[in-house]
C-alpha cells in the first residue's frame, strides 16, 4: 500500500478506506460526488473517480459514518510533491473544508509533501 493509508485513532476524522472495502464505501460516496460533479459543472464523472480509487492512483479517506470523505492524490516532479485534494464532501459543516484541514495538513507532512 502507499503513504496515504496512514491509520488515526480519533473521533470523527477522515480514515483512509482500505482497497477491500471501496465498493461499500462507494456507495455511500457517489451520491455526493454525483451532487459536486453537477455543481462545479466538472469534466469527469464519478466513474472516473472510483476508476482512480480502484488504480491506487487516488485514495479515499472518509469519516466512520460516511457523511464526510475527501479524495486525495499525491503529485511529485524534481522540484515538489504536493497532496491534492480532489474531491471532498464535510457532511453539512458549516466550517466546510477548514475543519479536516489540519488532518489534511497532517498527511501532506507525513507524506513529504510541500503543498497542498
Amino acid at each position: 500500500m502507499t503513504d496515504l493509508n496512514l491509520v488515526y485513532a480519533h473521533e470523527d476524522i477522515l480514515m483512509p478506506v482500505q482497497p477491500a472495502n471501496l465498493r461499500d464505501a462507494w456507495q455511500d460516496i457517489r451520491p455526493a460526488g454525483e451532487k459536486i460533479c453537477d455543481k462545479c459543472d466538472e469534466k469527469w464523472i464519478p466513474e472516473d473517480v472510483f476508476k482512480e480509487l480502484v488504480d491506487g492512483s487516488s485514495y479515499l479517506w472518509a469519516t466512520e459514518d460516511r457523511t464526510g470523505f475527501a479524495v486525495l492524490r499525491l503529485f511529485s516532479n524534481a522540484y515538489t510533491r504536493e497532496l491534492f485534494i480532489w474531491l471532498a464532501h464535510i457532511g453539512g459543516r458549516p466550517e466546510g473544508c477548514a475543519h479536516y484541514m489540519p488532518q489534511f495538513l497532517e498527511i501532506a507532512r507525513d507524506n513529504g509533501c510541500n503543498a497542498v
